[in-house]
């Protein structure tokens, strides 16, 4: 996992690549969403605050590891982006 987890508040391009928001979610807070970056297979990927928790969740939930639920769901939108593009 990374060393330090640092989530950003009020970055103005603020982009998840898991949920594709950049607002947040919230209707009462009208700003970008809360993000933090992962390092993954040497590529640096973006994560809302709320994605993070959810795949955190999953994590705990089948005695995987956060690092491997998250670079297996990487895998897999980069294999649904391959496949959408033919």
């Amino acid at each position: 996992m990374n060393k330090s987890l640092i989530f950003a508040y009020n970055k103005t391009k603020a982009f998840c690549q898991f949920c594709n928001r950049t607002r947040n979610p919230h209707p009462e807070y009208d700003e970008p969403i809360v993000t933090t970056k992962l390092e993954i297979n040497k590529n640096e990927i973006e994560v809302c605050i709320n994605c993070y928790y959810d795949l955190q969740i999953v994590a705990k939930n089948t005695g995987n590891t956060l690092m491997a639920v998250i670079k297996e769901k990487h895998n897999m939108q980069r294999l649904f982006a391959k496949l959408s593009s033919k």
